[in-house]
Parts: structure tokens; C-alpha cells; sequence
């Protein structure tokens, strides 16, 4: 999918932010989409025009020699979008929440550079008319994202630090999610949050699922070994990521382990929420600023040259409303977990069986000796079940 845009040249000020509309000299790739934003690559050639879905080249000369007059802003940078759904916040007010309240907690060289930008209604018409048409095609638009395309009414956009592959490395990005248990989770939780839910959304897991999943309490465990097994098979099933080796993981792990980002996250995470979903008060902006922090992405290069140093980003920090039923899905899905049994792995004893949840689970708690606390907790919880006549709607 290619788009062109318009943009300042080189000669005109920077008073305003930079604008992306239709007809300029460098053209819009989509990239990735998440649940609330849609992501382009920002390409600089002629003026191009729209065939078949996509936008092809023209062979206008006199459109052509516009492609040397590039916003030096736009370098090196990709477009964020936002998505047309109920809970989204107006780039403008999530760009302002991250510099007034994101920025300040961290490094600078610790965060992607954002930057807001222009963004006109017609291109975003063009982009909608591309989505659709990729939803038709042989290869086309994930099936889960069907039906929801970008604002049309939303003036703005993001520029943020480009961190896809190129020539020099290669690049990876994962959500370290809950890096310490819910507030609200219960004593005998053998699941953190995170395998807590993958398990309440994959019951009947399999090899793969496994494989490609880790547990984020390792990322801030200390131990090297622990985070090389999980991290190798994150990266080698990651999705749109070129295939890692060994050697490529085993690079990124040390720096991980130096790297004081993933604690200061974790931290703030505690910091910010010491209630959990079932007990904080939604509205609040401390909570919906720890929600924000446990969504946050994790972007990585990782240099060919391993004489380099891997570079490490957050991002993603885009502040959650809770509105638009937000918060009744918060509490609700932290209620689920508590009460169903995935954070004490006894959710096959909550649907009447007597067995035990997945004791293999990869979550770094299942690994961690049963406390006295947790053995009388289990024990009785076990008795109850066994007591309790089973429900026959279940």
C-alpha cells in the first residue's frame, strides 16, 4: 500500500507542525497495525498516483522534480495513525499526556522521539480506501482487523524514531506488559497477570502457542539464562520479524540485562498502581498513567556488526481512557482471572474437573517453590471444589 503526501519544503518555516496531505513527494507504506493506531513508512519519491489499491508511480516530470524538496523532519521517521474506535484519545491529548507526564520519568535516550503532525482528511480517506481494498486482496489485511480503519476526523498524527530493519541491523519490538503481579491478584496466585491471561485466552495451549510466548517477570529477574530461553523464542516467532539466530539473541540479552530501562519501567508500573483493576479507582490519572506503562512497547536494533551496541527504545505510550466501557473491561477481565482460577492455575477446578491448571506453564511464579501460604490456600480450595456439587450449565 503506497500513498503520497504533501509536506513543507525545505524553505518554508517550522512555526507549525509538519502537514501530510495527498499530492506532495513522498509516499506512505503501510507497515503494522495495532488495536488503536495504524503505522506507515514515510518514502521519499516523486508524486504518485492511485491504480488498483495501491498508488503507483507517475512519470509526471515536472511531479518527479518536486521529490528533492523533502521536510528534513521527516527523515528517518514513521507515521502514526490513529484508528476509529470508542476508547481511542485524540493524538493531541495523548502527545500532550506523554510529554507533560511520560517524558520526564525517563532517560531521553530511553524513548522514541515523537513529534505531532498534520494530517489531512483527504489522505486519510485515501488510506481507508486502501484498508478496504486490502481486505480483498491474495494477501490480504489481517482478518482480526476487518472493519476498522483510521479517523477520518482526526487532524493529527505522530512522527516517531524509525526502527525498522536496514542494511546496518535488524529490528524487533514486544510489549513488556505487567512487570510485577496485579495488586489485586490473589496470595496464591501461580500466574502473574500476563500468563494469567494468555492463559484464560488459550486454555488448551499448544507447542506453538508456548514457544512463542514468555513471561515478562523475567525481563527484570537477573538471570541471563532464564531471559535467553524466553526471549529466543518471543524473537523467533515474533510477527513480521526476520528469523533470529542464537547468536543475534544472545547479543541483545546482555544488554538487557545492563540496561536500567525495563526496572525503571517496572518501578513506575508499582509506583502508579498499588490497588489493582478490582480495587483503583479508574478514572483517576494515576491509574489510567500504570495502564499506560503495562502497554507499552519495547523497540530494539540489533547491529550486524557486533562490535555495535544494540539500542533499546519505549514507545507506545498512548494514554488509555477509560472510557467508552474501558473501565468495566478492565475490572471485568481482572475479575475473570481472580475468580475462574487462572492466577492460582486451578481454572480446570473451577469448570468442575478435578485436575489441576497447566503446571508447565512458562510463568516465572509456576517456577518458584509453593509458599506455606499458598499450599493451605490451594489445599482448601481443592476441598471446596470437591465438596461443592458440580453445576450442570457448566
Amino acid at each position: 500500500m503506497m500513498v503520497t503526501t504533501r509536506a513543507q519544503s525545505k524553505g518554508e518555516t517550522h512555526s507549525e507542525p509538519p502537514r501530510v496531505e495527498v499530492d506532495s513527494p513522498f509516499a506512505l507504506h503501510y507497515i503494522d497495525e495495532g488495536a488503536a493506531h495504524i503505522v506507515y513508512d514515510i518514502t521519499p519519491q516523486r508524486a504518485l498516483e492511485f491504480e488498483d489499491g495501491d498508488f503507483e508511480g507517475s512519470t509526471s516530470t515536472e511531479r518527479s522534480q518536486t521529490g528533492t524538496r523533502l521536510d528534513r523532519r521527516f527523515k528517518a521517521k514513521l507515521l502514526r495513525l490513529r484508528k476509529d474506535v470508542p476508547s481511542a484519545v485524540s493524538v493531541r491529548e495523548s502527545h500532550k499526556f506523554f510529554i507533560d507526564n511520560i517524558q520526564p520519568l525517563f532517560p531521553k535516550d530511553s524513548l522514541l522521539e515523537q513529534g505531532l503532525c498534520g494530517v489531512s482528511s483527504d489522505i486519510l480517506r485515501k488510506l481507508n480506501e486502501c484498508l478496504r481494498r486490502d481486505e480483498k486482496k491474495e494477501f490480504p489485511r489481517d482478518q482480526a482487523r476487518h472493519g476498522i480503519y483510521l479517523a477520518e476526523d482526526e487532524p493529527h498524527g505522530l512522527l516517531i524514531t524509525n526502527m525498522l530493519c536496514n542494511d546496518e541491523y535488524k529490528s524487533c519490538d514486544f510489549k513488556p506488559k505487567w512487570l510485577l503481579q496485579s495488586p489485586s491478584a490473589p496470595p496464591a496466585a501461580r500466574r502473574c497477570r500476563t500468563c494469567a491471561l494468555r492463559a484464560s485466552r488459550n486454555p488448551e495451549p499448544n507447542h506453538s502457542t508456548e514457544s512463542s510466548a514468555f513471561c515478562p517477570l523475567v525481563l527484570t529477574k537477573g538471570d541471563e539464562e532464564l531471559l535467553s530461553d524466553h526471549l529466543e523464542g518471543a524473537l523467533e516467532k515474533m510477527r513480521g520479524a526476520p528469523l533470529y539466530t542464537p547468536d543475534e539473541v544472545r547479543q541483545v540479552v546482555p544488554y538487557l540485562m545492563r540496561s536500567p530501562i525495563l526496572h525503571r519501567l517496572r518501578e513506575l508500573q508499582e509506583h502508579f498502581d498499588q490497588e489493582g483493576p478490582l480495587q483503583a479507582q479508574m478514572g483517576s490519572e494515576r491509574f489510567r498513567t500504570a495502564m499506560t506503562l503495562r502497554d507499552c512497547t519495547v523497540f530494539i536494533k540489533i547491529p550486524y556488526d557486533n562490535n555495535e551496541d544494540v539500542e533499546l527504545r519505549l514507545g507506545d505510550f498512548d494514554l488509555k481512557s477509560s472510557g467508552a466501557g474501558k473501565a468495566d473491561y478492565w475490572r471485568n477481565t481482572e475479575r475473570k482471572l481472580v475468580e475462574e482460577g487462572w492466577y492460582t492455575a486451578t481454572e480446570k477446578l473451577s469448570r468442575g474437573s478435578k485436575e489441576a491448571g497447566f503446571l508447565d506453564s512458562l510463568c516465572l511464579r509456576m517456577q518458584l517453590p509453593l509458599s506455606t501460604m499458598q499450599k493451605r490456600i490451594s489445599a482448601q480450595m481443592v476441598s471446596n471444589f470437591e465438596d461443592a456439587p458440580l453445576n450442570s450449565s457448566t
